[in-house]
């Protein structure tokens, strides 16, 4: 499959359960072995490939039994639901989380 155009201009705020500066963010390995995240995030705009991800507001949990990197995690999202664009908007954000085609993989099962 082609290379898919992305991006996206957010606010978020995370937590998760490494140490200050989570040494995942830098490819490093996680502070307790495993990585445990939660996340919040409101896209100012944005689009992946011809949908547009302009208002969208979700929040997403994370677990890897090992560094980000390495992969093998689980995620499991919720979205809001604004009517038709929040269901067009969907997959779009659903595979960035998931690391399919056109976004970075998060570390996700693809699932």
């Amino acid at each position: 499959m082609a290379d898919l155009e992305w991006t996206i201009h957010a606010q978020e705020f995370v937590n998760c359960n490494c140490a200050y500066g989570c040494p995942c963010q830098f490819n490093a390995l996680p502070t307790h072995g495993n990585c445990s995240a939660v996340i919040g995030i409101t896209i100012d705009r944005g689009f992946h490939g011809a949908t547009r991800l302009d208002g969208l507001n979700a929040a997403a949990v994370f677990a890897w039994p090992g560094a980000i990197h390495e992969g093998k995690g689980a995620v499991q999202v919720a979205a809001t639901t604004r009517g038709a664009a929040a269901d067009s908007q969907w997959p779009g954000y659903h595979a960035g989380c998931h690391g399919l085609p056109g976004f970075l993989d998060c570390g996700g099962d693809g699932a």
